[in-house]
């Protein structure tokens, strides 16, 4: 695909309209909850939403990490763009997506999904960007049926700095750790695993009370040479690491959702750290 067409896709998905979506769930929402920043934040296990809406999440991700410059033009054509908007198998997967309540556009997104163990291969994405064996070098000792993966977090990008663009990748992650509370109340989850700039996303669910656990294991050297080598060509070094659930937890979300209900102004990351030293 040519830069124009990428540019051209990237804002057809930016501009896709998530409005109906709540409605148009064959199932009640794992999480949903409204913000006075004018944010909606939904999530669902993939088989509970339409199809449709299920591939307009991944083109929004996927645009937006064109937008950030993390894609290489020159290897992304049709085909490839059809196999980004490809999730897992739909009872496999959650998504959590935060709302524009007024436009219904995305503001952020995030991504939980559970390998099949018994697909040939590395089944985690981990494993294919980082020499790492999850039930072994991480997690050790785990059963691997019962540890998901986290990805994909992404705010809309150009978005006018607001308490919307302040608060979207919390009530992201705050939607997405529901979920993961839900599993491991049921006996589904007993860890995930993800990757990130150390004092981004694995921070953000320390404050969130996950027990995260960094390894210090580089990426890929091949990881340049693929679709996302300008992501894996940035100056911070990302790091593999899992988290766990910690007793507890959940009354200390509920705690952020009120917070993040009435937020207008406030630093989320300071005054989770707040409460944490507290």
């Amino acid at each position: 695909m040519s830069t124009h067409s990428l540019d051209e896709t990237a804002e057809q998905a930016s501009a896709f309209s998530f409005a109906k979506l709540d409605a148009s769930l064959t199932a009640p929402p794992v999480f949903l909850s409204a913000g006075c920043d004018g944010t909606l934040t939904l999530v669902a296990r993939g088989d509970h939403i339409p199809a449709r809406y299920r591939r307009a999440m991944h083109a929004f991700r996927f645009s937006q990490y064109w937008r950030l410059g993390f894609l290489d033009a020159h290897q992304v054509d049709i085909d490839v763009y059809c196999d980004e908007l490809v999730g897992y198998p739909p009872d496999r997967e959650f998504h959590t997506i935060v709302l524009d309540r007024h436009s219904g556009r995305a503001a952020a997104y995030v991504y939980l999904a559970i390998p099949d163990p018994d697909s040939a291969g590395a089944p985690f994405a981990l494993e294919k960007e980082y020499d790492l064996t999850v039930g072994e070098t991480i997690g050790k000792g785990l059963e691997r049926a019962r540890v998901w993966e986290a990805k994909r977090l992404v705010r809309r990008v150009g978005m006018p700095w607001s308490s919307m663009a302040r608060n979207s990748p919390w009530w992201a992650m705050l939607g997405m750790s529901q979920a993961i509370g839900a599993l491991h109340k049921r006996g589904h989850l007993d860890a995930f695993v993800a990757d990130g700039a150390p004092d981004g996303s694995p921070r953000i669910f320390e404050l969130l009370g996950f027990d995260v656990h960094r390894l210090d294991v580089k990426p890929r050297v091949t990881n340049v040479d693929g679709r996302y080598g300008p992501m894996w060509r940035q100056r911070t070094v990302p790091v593999p690491y899992i988290c766990e659930n910690r007793e507890g937890q959940g009354e200390h979300l509920r705690g952020v959702e009120e917070f993040l209900q009435g937020n207008q102004g406030l630093s989320v990351r300071e005054t989770l750290a707040a409460w944490r030293q507290a």
